[in-house]
């Protein structure tokens, strides 16, 4: 069908000069779907009972929480030999913040998922056949009523796809399957609305990047699905045993390299993955460095060199980060993580979103410039910008300007291809307690339940009404009965979600 425009590819330094300024606007950018031979949608019933949502909940919570337990305590025995006071100060912090994070994701009792922005790829989940455009461009956040009845526990978002995990267990997907993303057969009535992925194990967490979707399972193996974009357009995808890199990959497909996982982070053509011993693995597509480890070229003499593509990209392989990681992210083409000796970066920098005071790309993890010492609860990147959520809620933003991205008002922003080059506070923003980039806009929710969205607009992905870029966090309005209170937020290519928990 085609949906996919060629800038969703993987796209080098080089070629990124050569774009155009603006991002491609999505309501136009897509062929719309005929949607009058669709079949009726396939209901698909759940496997596990009601019964076992509590029990997984608690047993998903009880895991995190334990895992949280040993990291605090590990930290805090070496912290008391240096410098104790501060050190266990933010570690103390960072504790209670993440402790708070974990009940408010595993154990609420009735959720509402609520989406906005450009849907006419399926994306925002509020029609399986896109004949209205009330339905494919939502100026506001608006409840997906296919998950009115699921207790949502996380939900990522996608270029042009979702995946959310439920407190049953159960992985559901929907929006574009053009790249094999939604990782489950159908017509295009059954892939707008979400549906379950058949899994062989319970999933206690989700990650969709622009083509690809990962599920981690309880016992911390990782599935996955969908391809990774070359800058030509080709598609790969993991290649274990005997297949082939150069497909992709419509079913999930465990990653045996990958075990003891607790979180998978993912960029426009590549992942990392964070282990229970604090291990960042990464794979996909490194031609700019993302990967933050030595790999050869994709091609040698304009010819693909299959001996280096899967043995140096697609295999997931540890990054030397002088350190044990606590907290991972990605931006489209950049890799973000946090240690004991601060927050480091590698991959693109064309706009200075490796925060490290230059423009220059990085093949290895850098510091990013101010935050060497800096306790790092959340970082997540868009496609030329950074964010990181610092232990005290205060937010820090860095890379591209022109659309607003980094907050820091309209002067910022005054000229196409705007940037900063070190991270910057976000003005207006605190006690933050989660924070989530699209493409080219955010979203930070607060200790209150607010949530606030800046940056790109033109697609409604900020939620606020009006379809225009917004250069400091404004405040979003949640018509929803009850009484609500935001627990997550999440940003795709130009659309975002909200997952609100619901008083009885």
């Amino acid at each position: 069908m085609g949906k996919r425009r060629n800038e969703d590819a993987q796209v080098s330094k080089a070629e990124y000069e050569k774009r155009d300024a603006r991002p491609a606007p999505g309501a136009g950018a897509f062929a719309r779907a005929d949607a009058a031979t669709l079949a009726q949608r396939r209901r698909v019933q759940s496997p596990f009972s009601a019964k076992t949502t509590r029990p997984l909940a608690r047993e998903a919570y009880a895991t995190r929480i334990a895992s949280l337990n040993k990291s605090f305590s590990a930290f805090a025995e070496s912290a008391l030999s240096s410098t104790p006071s501060e050190a266990i100060i933010d570690a103390a912090r960072d504790y209670v913040r993440y402790a708070e994070q974990l009940e408010k994701r595993f154990l609420p009792t009735r959720t509402e998922v609520l989406s906005f922005g450009s849907g006419d790829c399926g994306q925002l989940a509020h029609s399986s056949t896109l004949e209205d455009e009330a339905d494919t461009v939502v100026a506001k956040p608006r409840i997906v009523a296919a998950l009115t009845n699921k207790v949502v526990a996380q939900l990522s978002c996608g270029g042009l796809h979702n995946v959310a995990v439920t407190l049953d267990g159960m992985c559901y997907t929907w929006g574009c399957n053009d790249e094999g993303s939604v990782g489950r057969h159908g017509d295009e009535a059954e892939l707008y609305l979400p549906g379950i992925v058949q899994l062989p194990e319970k999933v206690t967490c989700v990650a969709a990047g622009a083509s690809q979707t990962f599920a981690v399972t309880v016992s911390g193996a990782v599935y996955g699905w969908g391809c990774y974009k070359d800058k030509e357009g080709k598609q790969w995808f993991d290649a274990p045993g005997a297949l082939h890199p150069k497909r992709k990959q419509e079913t999930p497909l465990l990653i045996p390299s990958l075990q003891n996982v607790t979180s998978v982070a993912t960029g426009a053509a590549f992942n990392a993955a964070l282990t229970v011993d604090g291990s960042c693995l990464t794979w996909g597509l490194g031609e700019v460095g993302q990967l933050g480890r030595p790999v050869r070229e994709v091609k040698v003499n304009d010819e693909y060199d299959f001996d280096a593509i899967n043995p140096d990209h697609l295999t997931p392989q540890a990054v030397e980060l002088g350190g044990k990681a606590k907290v991972i992210g990605c931006g489209a083409y950049h890799l973000l993580a946090a240690t004991e000796l601060g927050l480091l970066s590698c991959g693109l920098n064309n706009y200075g979103q490796l925060g490290d005071g230059t423009t220059t790309d990085r093949t290895r993890p850098v510091l990013v410039k101010g935050l060497e010492h800096a306790s790092v609860a959340q970082i997540c990147g868009g496609e030329h910008h950074s964010l990181c959520l610092l232990g005290d809620g205060s937010v820090q933003a860095w890379g591209r300007a022109d659309y607003g991205q980094l907050g820091g008002g309209k002067s910022e922003a005054s000229k196409a291809g705007s940037l900063r080059e070190a991270p910057g506070a976000v003005p207006d923003l605190k006690s933050v307690t989660s924070i989530a980039c699209g493409d080219h806009h955010n979203l930070a929710l607060d200790d209150t339940g607010a949530v606030r969205a800046w940056g790109y607009g033109d697609m409604n992905a900020l939620g606020l009404g009006k379809a225009r870029d917004e250069f400091a966090p404004k405040a979003l309005a949640f018509d929803v009965q009850g009484s609500v209170t935001i627990t997550q937020v999440a940003g795709g290519g130009q659309h975002s979600m909200v997952v609100a928990a619901v008083a009885e």
